[in-house]
């Protein structure tokens, strides 16, 4: 179950992050994250692409420079990682939204990708989410995320790693290091990997990717791809 964790405490806390993030993300995730991100947009499929909470842009990045002659949308619903996302309209391909993916203004299909960094932990509903990335999806969905594992003792070291990472984090964004704590608080917001796993197994459409980032980010899982249920 997700724990009741206040969504726009959350925001709140993210959006404060906005000039820092990148330089913090990058240390969380021991200078990987770019392999990561790119390894997750190689799954994509050329033409229309959505990238879900976009923040600062790096998946947009990624994927521009895979998919040069594709139209990206980024989807972004905070006001200080919008104006960063603005620098990006500079190229005609690239155009930013501001929105919820649980209210996102697209039709049914209108993207051939739809991709999701790093950005689930902190949706205001999980399964509303996903079902809304799924009715405008036409053939992928690639998720690159942290995820709770279900072992207590596996959740206390990803906790623990994360909690002491801090103090790089506070060497390197001191003013804003009080508010990267939410991140480890997201972790309690997430279901295990594998009730995860279920929710898109009773919603039928595993077109979905997922990579899932635990503990010390050496795990990386990809999900089969399945078939609908019936």
């Amino acid at each position: 179950m997700e724990r009741n964790i206040d969504s726009d405490y959350i925001l709140r806390k993210l959006n404060n992050i906005a000039e820092t993030y990148d330089k913090t993300s990058r240390i969380f995730t021991l200078c990987l994250e770019n392999r990561f991100r790119t390894e997750a947009v190689s799954a994509a499929k050329p033409g229309r692409i959505l990238d879900v909470g976009s923040g600062s842009g790096s998946m947009v990045k990624h994927a521009k420079k895979l998919y040069r002659d594709s139209y990206i949308v980024a989807l972004e619903p905070l006001p200080r990682f919008l104006k960063i996302l603005s620098r990006l309209n500079i190229d005609p391909d690239i155009d930013v939204v501001q929105g919820y993916i649980e209210y996102a203004p697209f039709r049914q299909d209108a993207f051939d990708t739809i991709i999701a960094g790093f950005m689930l932990r902190d949706v205001m509903s999980l399964p509303r989410a996903i079902a809304s990335m799924i009715h405008m999806s036409k053939r992928r969905i690639i998720i690159l995320d942290f995820w709770r594992p279900s072992s207590l003792l596996l959740l206390l070291i990803e906790v623990l790693y994360m909690v002491a990472i801090m103090a790089l984090v506070a060497a390197a964004a001191p003013r804003h290091a009080k508010h990267y704590l939410v991140i480890v608080k997201t972790l309690l917001k997430v279901p295990p990997l594998e009730k995860f796993i279920h929710m898109l197994s009773k919603i039928g459409l595993l077109r979905i990717r997922c990579w899932a980032l635990c503990i010390m980010f050496n795990i990386v899982v990809e999900l089969p791809v399945g078939t609908r249920t019936s």
